[in-house]
């Protein structure tokens, strides 16, 4: 059988996308998977603590942005990696300034924003290392990205839990004595109890604090430079002489919208 030559006729060139590296995929997963637990203890915390739809709205809203940048981060394609990348960013923006406040005994203030912190930076830099192209690394420097995420994670799980640890076993009472004449507040639903305080001008006030909430907060008074912080199931007591007559504002500066009054007369 004679074969006929085709003439004139352009070859079809197939491109077939080059598949991403799996090293930063897999970077990428390991960070948004902090990230998701951070958003899970948010909302345990916020549960606990009784908040109002504002709080479950806003642990919600972490929690959705948080799952749909891992599932973007395992299924997306490349340039769809921006989305987990600004997600990580728009984190690490918010916990930074944050973190001084979330003490190591404290768990539930402590466990999300560290998760939350080294997951968010650790997606950008995934997301920027996938946006910019960059190559499968060598097979040196993927074992030691391997066993450093492996020991990294390891350690903040060990953290955590010792931090839970220490928030159990670590909070303060006070005594029958100190509690003797004061004034019972309480911090529970991120709210204080009772939300007026009455006292007499030139009289010895005492406040014995307790916090009910499963998140720090404290007790401040600006107008008269008196501040007190009070751990998780925690009391303190806050002592000072009443001053002139007049309404003054108590406040947690860690929670805003959570105030009180103290009402002097004379």
């Amino acid at each position: 059988m004679q074969e006929s030559a085709l003439t004139g006729v352009r070859p079809i060139e197939v491109r077939v996308a080059k598949p991403r590296p799996q090293t930063w995929r897999y970077l990428g997963v390991a960070a948004h998977s902090l990230t998701v637990t951070a958003a899970i203890v948010l909302a345990v915390s916020v549960a606990f603590s009784g908040a109002e739809p504002v709080g479950l709205v806003m642990a919600a809203v972490v929690g959705t942005l948080t799952t749909a940048s891992l599932a973007t981060t395992v299924w997306g394609g490349r340039k769809g990696q921006v989305f987990p990348g600004l997600i990580g960013l728009l984190l690490a923006l918010l916990i930074a300034p944050a973190l001084p406040h979330s003490a190591f005994d404290s768990f539930f203030d402590f466990t999300p924003s560290i998760f939350g912190l080294v997951g968010g930076l650790t997606a950008l830099v995934a997301a920027v290392a996938e946006l910019t192209k960059r190559p499968e690394p060598r097979a040196s420097l993927q074992n030691l990205l391997s066993v450093g995420g492996g020991v990294a994670v390891a350690g903040l799980v060990t953290v955590s839990a010792v931090s839970g640890v220490v928030t159990l076993t670590g909070k303060s009472t006070l005594t029958d004595a100190e509690r003797a004449g004061s004034t019972a507040v309480t911090m529970k639903d991120f709210k204080f109890g009772p939300e007026t305080i009455t006292a007499t001008q030139g009289e010895e006030v005492k406040f014995a604090v307790k916090n009910s909430d499963p998140v720090i907060h404290d007790l401040k008074i600006k107008e008269l430079d008196l501040k007190v912080v009070v751990k998780p199931g925690s009391e303190k007591l806050l002592r000072f002489t009443a001053p002139q007559a007049g309404e003054y504002t108590i406040q947690c500066t860690l929670h805003g919208g959570m105030d009180g009054k103290l009402v002097i007369t004379q």
